[in-house]
């Protein structure tokens, strides 16, 4: 609710299920998450996994990547 994002573009999902949204309509998606092997898996699949390790370090993360 803080994120300012619609909901309908926030996925939860089973860690197992993670990788199969790392495309949306062709384009990469976003994944950030606390579990290295949840963001590798992630990236393979063609999204752009961002493995949490401080709020600072995801905000940097997120501004290379225009946001």
């Amino acid at each position: 609710r803080n994120t300012n994002i619609d909901r309908s573009r926030i996925n939860l999902v089973m860690r197992s299920q993670k990788k199969n949204y790392a495309k949306v309509a062709g384009q990469p998606a976003i994944l950030i998450d606390d579990y290295d092997k949840n963001t590798n898996e992630f990236n393979r699949a063609g999204g752009t996994g961002i493995t949490f390790k401080s709020a600072s370090q995801t905000i940097s993360e997120l501004k290379k990547l225009g946001f």
